[in-house]
């Protein structure tokens, strides 16, 4: 089992073993943030701050800019905080998005 399935928080889903690990985060260039990304598994980002430490949306980014990736799909700000609402451990630190 991963660290990104065992320590963390879990402001998504509670109910789900993936766990939000900043520093697996940044160990992996943004691939901690796995209770978003299985909760929201749609979402290219795979964390809900963008690109902000996350290298690997910035990549995905640069390849939609130059026109090489398209139809990228991203969870609704209303849908994240509406789902931490409902679902989440109450631990969402990213208050843009509560």
């Amino acid at each position: 089992m991963s660290a990104a399935h065992k320590w963390g928080n879990k402001p998504y889903d509670r109910s789900i073993a993936p766990s939000q690990n900043i520093g697996v985060s940044i160990a992996n260039l943004g691939e901690g943030f796995h209770n978003y990304h299985h909760t929201f598994p749609f979402d290219y980002r795979a964390a809900e701050l963008g690109n902000i430490f996350n290298p690997t949306t910035k990549f995905i980014d640069l390849f939609a800019w130059l026109g090489w990736a398209y139809d990228l799909k991203t969870a609704s700000h209303d849908l994240v905080t509406n789902r931490a609402k409902r679902t989440g451990d109450g631990t969402l630190w990213n208050r843009e998005c509560a």
